[in-house]
């Protein structure tokens, strides 16, 4: 083998060598490290981080697309959850609201019941001294 040859062989090793980790770096490295960087945004709340395609081997094209797979499950579970917090937060407003009308609604009677039991009392109280403070009485213990 010469001189010649040898070097020959050198070089065309040295640009296989070169060539194999260029296409390493391009198509498996590279991709790697985006999606890397889409993991990151993606951990930072950017839910359309995994949307667009990427480059790369078909494991790297697998990996991005469970990865997007996995961000729509997100997606919809953060939706399901705004909805359930929605609806909890009206059916606790129409609780409020029903409360606030039987409240209103019990009170306003027994103040109806009372003025009503009252005004009989005075009226007894000329003619029937007895009654009128049995029905005082009973205005009392309505009260508590």
């Amino acid at each position: 083998m010469t001189h010649a040859t040898l070097w020959e062989l050198c070089c065309v090793g040295a640009a296989m060598f070169i060539t194999s980790n260029l296409w390493f770096y391009l198509r498996v490295l590279r991709p790697i490290q985006q999606l890397a960087d889409r993991a990151t945004r993606l951990s930072e709340g950017d839910l359309d981080s995994f949307d667009a395609p990427c480059e790369g081997i078909n494991e790297v094209r697998e990996l991005r697309r469970a990865l997007a797979g996995m961000v729509g499950h997100v997606r919809r579970a953060h939706e399901q959850g705004r909805a359930f917090s929605a609806q909890l937060a009206t059916g606790q407003e129409q609780e409020r609201k029903r409360l606030a009308r039987e409240l209103h609604d019990d009170t306003v009677q027994s103040l109806i019941g009372i003025t009503q039991r009252l005004d009989l009392a005075k009226t007894f109280a000329a003619t029937d001294i007895d009654r009128a403070l049995t029905l005082l009485g009973e205005t009392r213990v309505q009260t508590v």
